[in-house]
This record gives structure tokens, sequence and C-alpha cells, in this order.
């Protein structure tokens, strides 16, 4: 989940290869930069990183990113920091069948964005996911269960802390040799608590464990902070490096 959005950061092992597969952690880093120019002056930058272990029937992963968006007015040249999105969290999971497609797992996450309205989100929870192989290397993850979700937003006296449903996906698919397409989506609901956050795009690998990549982020927000919007879009060019 590149991802970089909780839930879904470890990759299921190959079954013939449980007996011989290493005890490392294995992962990539990308990091990217989008410049507009013209009426309106914007710059996006982001650094993400995931990595995971699997060892027999058990797998755990980290993550943690961050992407700023800094706009300039054309006119005046005054700027400002439109959006700063700051996301970490861990899972594990214990695989339940012959094929590792069925597991249980857990997981926590943390994600901040301040000049949209969210001073910070916590959420700590479970349940049950399935991945399914759709062909070869391409393969679609679902994941339900039920979190512990802590928010606090700009202008609220209150913090929001509730039990909240949660549901994930991530995609993985190749489409032609050396190019992929990858998405992975988290929706809580819960209390005065609706999120959804989503990265979708195209990786293509232009030398062994590089690649270049194009993506969008997506977050909406059911109950923003007073005076924020609901819907942010972000879009983003980069680089990665698996390792």
């Amino acid at each position: 989940l590149a991802a970089a959005q909780g839930g879904l950061t470890s990759e299921s092992p190959t079954p013939t290869n449980l007996e011989q597969e290493p005890k490392v952690w294995s992962g990539n880093v990308d990091g990217g930069l989008t410049m507009v120019s013209g009426n309106s002056e914007s710059t996006t930058g982001s650094v993400n990183a995931k990595a995971s272990r699997t060892w027999g029937a058990w797998a755990a992963g980290v993550y943690a990113g961050y992407t700023g968006v800094r706009s300039t007015n054309a006119v005046t040249g005054d700027a400002t920091t439109t959006s700063r999105i700051i996301t970490a969290g861990a899972d594990g999971r214990r695989y339940l069948d012959a094929n590792n497609n069925l597991y249980v797992f857990v997981k926590a996450g943390d994600r901040r964005d301040e000049p949209s309205g969210l001073v910070e989100r916590m959420d700590l929870g479970g349940g049950v996911g399935y991945k399914f192989d759709l062909y070869e290397n391409a393969f679609l993850g679902l994941e339900g269960g039920v979190s512990w979700v802590t928010e606090e937003l700009v202008g609220v006296t209150d913090d929001e802390s509730t039990a909240a449903a949660r549901v994930s996906y991530l995609l993985e698919a190749p489409l032609v040799e050396n190019l992929n397409a990858f998405g992975n989506g988290e929706y809580l609901n819960g209390g005065d608590v609706e999120s959804f956050t989503s990265l979708t795009g195209l990786r293509w690998n232009f030398r062994p464990k590089w690649s270049l990549m194009a993506s969008i982020q997506f977050n909406y927000d059911g109950s923003p902070a007073p005076g924020f919007e609901d819907t942010d879009t972000i879009f983003v060019l980069g680089i990665g490096l698996e390792f």
C-alpha cells in the first residue's frame, strides 16, 4: 500500500519457497516532484518508503510517507502550504491457508495534514483479508475489519474517538513488459469519522530495481474541519528504488 495508505503493506510468500525464504526485509523508496506555472504556481514533493518481511505463515510491514504542496500567487508572489500529508504505520498478519491467500491481521496507522484541516488521525485495529491471484504476477488484496479511530481537526475543540468499520484494497497488475498498474485505498466509517484515501498510478521499470512512476492521490473526509473542503487530489511524478 505503497503504500502509504495503511494495511496491506506486506507481500505474501510464494508457497513453494516457504522453507527457503530468508528472514530479511525488502521494500522500496520513491520520491517525486511536480511543478506547475502560469496563472498559478505550485510545487508538489513527495517521499515514501515501505518495507516488509515474510517468514513461514507470518508477515509484517511498515510504511512512512510525506507529500507537500506549496502554492504561489502569480500576482502577489505570496506562497502558502496548502497540503502537508504525513503518514506512518505498521501491520502484521498470519496466513491461514496453504496458498497464503486468507489471513488475519492487526494494523496501526497515523495520518496528518494540518494545512487541509486534519491535525491527526490515529487508528488501531484488525480483521480478515484475502489475496486474489488474477493472472501471472497480478493480484487484488481485500481487507475488512474494525479500527478504533481518534481524530483531531483544526478549529474543533473536542477530539473524536470511535470504533469504525474499515475496508481496504491493494492492486498490482502488470500491463505490458516493464509497465505495471498499481493502487491502494482505505475507507473508514464510524461515529463522526468518514474517510477515504487512495493512491492510483503507473510504474515503468526502466532498469532493474529502478522505476518511474505517475500517481494520483485522492483524499476524502466526510466531516472536514470548519472552513475546509472535503476532497483533495494530488498528482505526482516520481522515481523509485527497490531494495
